[in-house]
């Protein structure tokens, strides 16, 4: 079984949902695998408050199984979450028995570095991401954006995220024709 014992958290992005884009069929995709999957609805998905999403994650994490290892995906402003989620919480609540790292690895998804300036997102734009925290908790990343996004384009977002995340791995894959990875 190729998921044995891996756990994977997917995040919707602002005004998404575990039914919308290309996350249901990503969940289903996986779990044939064998891979435990949580694809949470986010709470107030149009107009995201800070804390509510950070109880969100760290309830579904908890839903994981505690042999497993865990990785996350994120989607726009999912991603940007995750990241924020990494670097906020204390080390010890993102470790498990025998001091390992809970967080094996980040798939980020057309994931911004700095929010458009809206006022349905003010809670979150108002939050400076805390590199060096989000990199003790998680080593392995990679970040997934295409040329012709118009929302988070790949020069502005993605290769400012991998040069903050220096002390990490992080592969960088940029295609063309994807545009936000949002599904018609």
């Amino acid at each position: 079984m190729i998921g044995k014992n891996i756990s994977i958290i997917i995040l919707h992005g602002w005004g998404g949902s575990s039914k919308a884009d290309w996350i249901p069929w990503l969940k289903r995709e996986l779990e044939k695998d064998g891979f435990e999957v949580f694809a949470p609805d986010l709470p107030r998905t149009l107009s995201p408050r800070f804390k509510e999403w950070m109880s969100a994650i760290e309830k579904t994490l908890k839903l994981a199984s505690a042999e497993n290892k865990i990785y996350f995906v994120g989607h726009s402003l999912g991603g940007a979450a995750v990241l924020h989620f990494l670097g906020n919480f204390l080390r010890s609540d993102l470790e498990r028995q025998k001091g390992r790292t809970l967080i094996s690895g980040v798939l980020l998804v057309a994931s911004p570095i700095k929010l458009l300036d809206v006022v349905e997102l003010n809670d979150f734009s108002k939050k400076e991401f805390k590199w060096d925290e989000i990199q003790k908790h998680c080593q392995n990343f990679l970040l997934l954006y295409s040329k012709d996004d118009p929302l988070v384009s790949p020069e502005k977002h993605a290769i400012p995220i991998k040069n903050n995340l220096s002390q990490s791995k992080v592969k960088l894959e940029i295609v063309n024709g994807y545009e936000h990875f949002i599904m018609p």
